[in-house]
């Protein structure tokens, strides 16, 4: 049986995408860190996939389209989530990408994460992308597709790298907005997790405090539940309710104790945020200083005064995900499991 990656990571006591980042040489990975990952790779006898963060897929043939058509698959997410503004940018920058490679894209969403539409056979589509957490039957039914897994939601959570991927780099956006913090002057920053189990979310937090902690910075955490535990579907007042309940515990600190630096990873949630805070007798920017991601305009717009954002790129995520398929396509036999993450861009807020 061959050695994973999970394994490795969970050896080394890191998340698959560290192990990822240290076999990519990214200079964003602690000395001990490296160790622990190189240990337990020789302990384990673990030979690594084909993988990079930061390299961009390279076609080598022009690819021969069967059809044109390519299959965008929403697995487990709640019919709501299609209006988020997040899904329709990363939607229509694939499908515009995939359009001027002459490549056609059928929605489906997936309720059941276990069943494959009929319809989608590699004999009638050239290949299928995929975003949201796949189950081990829906994966054996794509096998013989070429698959690319969108992970501009949810981080994906399969057992190893059973695909090629792309996505927003959070480890690096979690450092972005620390550093931000830091160079501001901050001695006390905050990171706000809006959702406990989104894996993303999560590893931004670690790369945060980690990297408070690399220049003596004091750092906390406040992690949310938004969503109802009966429906366990999101709304709105669950989610001002939660985000109150861990933000009220900043008016309990003296003044000298509370921070004066915040990152919360979503400009939507950075605006209940703010809501949230103004309503607690704390302005934001002023007596807290904020900066957001994702770099949203229907949100930022809303927030006074502007938030310094982290732009994730959603129109270079759709042009990644057109490349690594056409590769994929032109090129079906090499090894799968490459990685491909889009870095993070920091932007300021204009000065008035």
């Amino acid at each position: 049986m061959s050695i994973t990656m999970k394994q490795v990571a969970a050896q080394a006591g890191v998340s698959d995408t560290t192990v990822a980042r240290v076999l990519d040489k990214h200079p964003h990975v602690t000395g001990e860190i490296i160790q622990r990952v190189n240990q337990a790779i020789e302990a384990l006898g673990y030979i690594p996939v084909r993988y990079s963060t930061r390299q961009k897929s390279k076609v080598n043939s022009k690819p021969t389209l069967k059809t044109g058509l390519v299959g965008f698959l929403l697995v487990q997410w709640t019919p709501d989530y299609l209006t988020q503004p997040l899904m329709v940018e990363i939607m229509a920058a694939t499908e515009r990408h995939l359009a001027a490679n002459n490549m056609q894209m059928v929605f489906t969403q997936l309720q059941d994460p276990n069943t494959l539409p009929d319809m989608i056979t590699p004999d009638r589509f050239n290949g299928v992308l995929v975003m949201g957490q796949t189950s081990p039957t829906l994966r054996k039914a794509l096998e013989g597709h070429n698959v690319v897994l969108m992970l501009g939601g949810p981080r994906y959570t399969g057992e190893d790298y059973w695909a090629d991927g792309i996505g927003s780099d959070y480890p690096a956006c979690g450092c972005m907005a620390a550093r931000y913090l830091i160079d501001r002057g901050h001695k006390n920053i905050i990171y706000l997790n809006p959702i406990r189990n989104h894996g993303g979310f999560q590893e931004i937090g670690w790369t945060f405090e980690a990297t408070a902690q690399r220049h003596d910075i004091k750092c906390s955490a406040l992690t949310c539940d938004f969503y109802s535990l009966q429906t366990g579907i999101w709304s709105r007042q669950n989610a001002k309710a939660a985000m109150y309940n861990q933000l009220k515990q900043i008016c309990d600190l003296s003044i000298c104790e509370r921070p004066t630096g915040l990152h919360v990873p979503a400009d939507d949630f950075t605006l209940l945020a703010y809501e949230v805070l103004k309503g607690l007798g704390i302005k934001p920017g002023i007596d807290i200083e904020v900066i957001s991601r994702r770099n949203q305009e229907l949100y930022l717009s809303q927030m006074n005064p502007r938030p310094a954002t982290i732009d994730i790129n959603t129109d270079e995520m759709g042009r990644c995900a057109t490349e690594k398929l056409l590769s994929r396509i032109a090129n079906p036999n090499t090894p799968v499991g490459s990685r491909l993450l889009i870095p993070p861009k920091l932007i300021l807020p204009a000065i008035k």
